[in-house]
């Protein structure tokens, strides 16, 4: 089976999904706004939270508001830990991108991270 046989069934929500963790990243902190638009461009192909509303498909079979945020939150506890790994391992490049430790240093990648966690 692939990816795109997986993302199938929720394609529809996944851009609800994609415009709600958009939303949910924006700020008026400018450096974090920032950072936070270069993230939502170099995202993968949100397997992760395809699975959560897959799964909330599953147990009921429509997606609600507590599957969009459960796919949030998976997706963001899972940004920020890629943040943090690219910074321990001083990693310059992420899904053939420039990290944010590369494009603005580990301090800002660091906080950053905290941030998503937060």
């Amino acid at each position: 089976m692939t990816v795109d046989q997986v993302l199938k069934p929720v394609k529809p929500e996944l851009k609800i999904f994609q415009k709600k963790f958009k939303d949910q990243l924006k700020s008026r902190v400018p450096i974090v706004d920032t950072v936070a638009q270069f993230i939502i461009r170099s995202r993968g192909k949100n397997l992760r939270p395809a699975l959560v509303l897959l799964s909330g498909k599953c147990c009921g079979g429509l997606v609600s508001d507590s599957s969009y945020y459960a796919a949030m939150t998976v997706e963001l506890i899972h940004t920020a830990t890629l943040i943090h790994d690219d910074v321990v391992d001083g990693a310059d490049i992420r899904r053939s991108l420039p990290s944010v430790n590369s494009l603005w240093n580990n301090k800002t990648a660091v906080l950053m991270g905290d941030y998503l966690l937060a």
